[in-house]
């Protein structure tokens, strides 16, 4: 079996990476569907997200 190794900085942010580039993209593009057991639907773009998370960031206490 080979191996596999992710080769990334030691300060980095994958959400930040992700969700950046498909926001450059298409922040109108549905990045989470969700189903529903009543049938019913919810969507989240990369927009939506990307504010999101944002928001969650700016609260949040630092890191060191």
């Amino acid at each position: 079996m080979e191996s596999f190794e992710w080769s990334v900085p030691d300060r980095f942010n994958i959400a930040s990476y992700a969700l950046g580039r498909w926001t450059n993209r298409d922040n109108g593009h549905v990045a989470v569907y969700i189903e529903h057991g009543d049938g019913s639907h919810t969507e989240h773009t990369f927009g939506q997200m990307q504010r999101d998370t944002n928001r969650f960031a700016s609260r949040r206490p630092r890191m060191s």
